[in-house]
């Protein structure tokens, strides 16, 4: 296998391709437009100045955040769900 610049790569088998095509496939980034409340998009950019980053960079941080949480209170309540369908209290 040979990088484009025309160097060999060695020791690098089919696993290799495979870990490194999901992996930017997971890091492959989508153009959007989203209609954002004035007053928070200046929030986020007050705290994009604190830290020294890009507004795009904290709202998309922000955004990822936001996800997780959403994700974990979703498998919180699942867990519960299935804790009260267990224990006969779904009567």
């Amino acid at each position: 296998m040979r990088r484009a610049e025309g160097t060999l790569i060695r020791g690098h088998g089919m696993t290799h391709l495979v870990r490194l095509a999901r992996e930017a496939k997971e890091k492959a980034l989508r153009a959007v437009s989203l209609r954002i409340p004035a007053v928070d998009l200046n929030r986020e950019r007050k705290i994009a100045v604190e830290e020294g980053i890009s507004y795009q960079a904290a709202l998309k941080r922000a955004i990822h955040e936001g996800i997780g949480m959403e994700e974990k209170a979703l498998k919180a309540a699942a867990g519960y769900e299935k804790r009260q369908v267990g224990s006969g209290q779904d009567r």
